[in-house]
């Protein structure tokens, strides 16, 4: 459902003036140099600014070219001093074709440093490869089984940062940050993220070959943060810096309407639209959880096939091997309950909804996999099979030759021979068979929760799947490799991403919260101050609020996605168009 609400109260046309921006030329005032437009976008700050050329000036335009420009303007401060405020700092460049038609052939544009940047490359990154610092091609921070953070940090750019290493550790947002940073060589400052944001796990795989702003926007968007450039004067020079903040952190104001007298409002327009989304329920998706145990594992042959004599067993001595061969050799979990019904008869099914803690998990067939134990050498243990030849009493390595089933969690011994001990066992009853591995479980993890009453009816759900970034891996207190990782004389690949999950979750839903709400809204005069990632407080002063009710509401709070004003306007003066909703 779409709401369309409008309002344009009438604008005071003797407005007070406004301070015009100032154009410098390597720290100093062009006066043939003036502001056309100017531009902010979320969710990085790129600024860009059209500079008009007086005709006495654009004659020499080439010497103007790739000379370091910069867009400031007067502020008056309360106790009466004033100061400039750095609007873009960059160099002046030809537009692009097509741009503002007709005065194009008297306009250059300031092409900001900063958003220049994000336009280029990352680049190859920096691995530790063989004992050794190198430039790397495949410059990816990855997730999950996949991670590869290196355990010390190395400095690049006169930054100390962990770079990329095959076999690594987990990333954080902050680690994430940090080497951004230092690889593109930009300050990019994250400690305004606070520590909680900071240590929380990456959630998205990045790729850092691509140019800057691209991977920025990827990383930001994953956790609803956003850049703010800040800009300073340092005598004659500009300095810069960006800042990254939690989205809903922006600066909040209130727009200027002028209450019931119309004539004094500075608002020339608001044009808002609103979706009006029902009950949902908003579904966050890890990966598949796994669990290693050690598992009891039951015949998977027809019992009637017993009671043969020894050589129908054997690959080369069985009548009919394709009828024998999965008798005492098959072994198997039963998870789907396909074994429990003739003619094999083996039992209840196997509950695999208590191994994964998860009611939506029912009877489906699996497959072993390594285990989440590690050896010494830090690689994963491959699936181990026990056998007891005295009904359980005793365990040990099953010494012949065994392979993993490929369609279901069981194992199969291939030996052309079946060992007599083995075969004895099986015969007489007391041939037990159990294998220590791990399941991965056919649903994956996720956390969910309501916006709105469920009720009153409902929506499609709001699923967002993030892969391996989030993950839920144990090893079962029933492990064979379980009293050792106790210990500490082995290590296990165990992660519980489950609260992580449900922060996250919770956090893109309060970041939604506006997200129904979209529009414009112009302001009259030039309000160059105000940033995109900003946040409006009130639409209230024409009977609208930013959530669509008429009244004035001071929670209410829409981000600002892009700024553009306009200096040059016939015979109104500046104005300034502020797009709200996510940027």
């Amino acid at each position: 459902m779409t709401q369309h609400v409008t309002a344009t109260p009438t604008p005071l046309v003797s407005a007070a003036p406004v301070a015009q921006p100032v154009v410098l030329i390597d720290g100093v005032p062009e006066p043939g140099l003036y502001a056309i437009a100017y531009e902010s976008a979320a969710p990085l700050d790129a600024r860009s600014a059209g500079i008009g050329v007086a005709p006495e000036l654009w004659q020499d335009r080439r010497v103007l070219l790739n000379r370091p420009a910069t867009l400031a303007i007067a502020h008056g401060l309360s106790d009466g001093a004033s100061r400039f405020e750095v609007l873009a700092r960059g160099v002046l460049r030809l537009p692009g074709r097509g741009r503002r038609p007709g005065r194009a052939h008297r306009e250059l544009e300031l092409v900001d440093d900063w958003a220049a940047r994000l336009a280029r490359p990352i680049g190859p990154g920096w691995g530790w490869v063989a004992q050794a610092l190198e430039r790397v091609l495949d410059g990816r921070l990855g997730l999950g089984e996949g991670a590869n953070r290196s355990r010390d940090r190395h400095v690049i750019h006169g930054r100390s940062v962990y770079v990329i290493e095959d076999g690594g550790e987990l990333w954080t947002l902050g680690d994430a940050f940090e080497t951004v940073s230092a690889f593109a060589d930009v300050s990019l400052d994250a400690s305004m993220l606070g520590d909680a944001l900071r240590r929380r796990r990456l959630s998205v795989a990045l790729d850092l070959t691509q140019p800057l702003g691209d991977v920025l926007r990827r990383l930001l968007g994953s956790v609803s943060c956003r850049v703010r450039c800040e800009r300073w004067r340092v005598g004659a020079s500009v300095r810069a810096a960006q800042a990254v903040w939690p989205g809903a952190s922006g600066r909040r104001f209130w727009l200027p309407w002028g209450g019931e007298d119309a004539g004094s409002s500075r608002v020339g327009r608001v044009s808002l639209v609103e979706d009006v989304s029902p009950p949902r329920r908003w579904v966050l998706r890890g990966a598949r959880p796994r669990v290693e145990s050690t598992f009891g594992l039951v015949h998977g042959w027809d019992a009637s096939l017993e009671g043969e004599v020894d050589a129908e067993y054997g690959r080369a001595t069985s009548s009919d091997f394709a009828a024998f061969g999965a008798v005492f050799r098959r072994w198997v979990l039963n998870e789907d309950g396909a074994f429990s019904v003739a003619p094999f008869s083996a039992g209840a099914a196997f509950d695999l909804s208590a191994l994964f803690d998860d009611p939506r998990v029912v009877a489906t067939p699996l497959r072993f996999e390594n285990c989440l134990t590690r050896d010494d050498s830090g690689r994963s243990i491959s699936p181990v099979v026990e056998v007891s030849l005295d009904n359980g009493a005793s365990w040990s390595r099953y010494e012949g030759e065994a392979s993993v089933l490929p369609d279901r969690a069981g194992v199969f011994f291939e030996d052309a021979v079946l060992p007599a001990a083995v075969l004895s066992a099986a015969q007489s009853g007391q041939l037990r068979v159990r294998v220590t591995a791990t399941l991965r479980s056919p649903a994956a993890l996720e956390q969910s929760r309501w916006r709105g009453n469920p009720f009153a009816g409902a929506g499609s759900d709001r699923v967002i799947e993030r892969g391996e970034a989030y993950r839920w891996q144990r090893v079962d207190s029933a492990s064979l490799h379980a009293d050792a990782i106790d210990l500490g004389e082995l290590s296990a690949d165990e992660v519980d991403d489950r609260p992580a999950l449900l922060s996250d979750l919770l956090m893109r839903m309060s970041a939604d919260d506006d997200a129904g709400v979209t529009g414009e809204v112009e302001l009259i005069g030039a309000w160059p101050t105000v940033g995109a990632g900003d946040r409006v407080l009130d639409l209230g002063g024409a009977g609208v609020s930013a959530s669509g009710v008429p009244t004035s509401i001071e929670e209410d709070a829409v981000s600002v996605a892009s700024v553009r004003v306009r200096f040059e306007v016939s015979g109104g003066g500046p104005r300034t168009r502020l797009v709200l909703g996510a940027g």
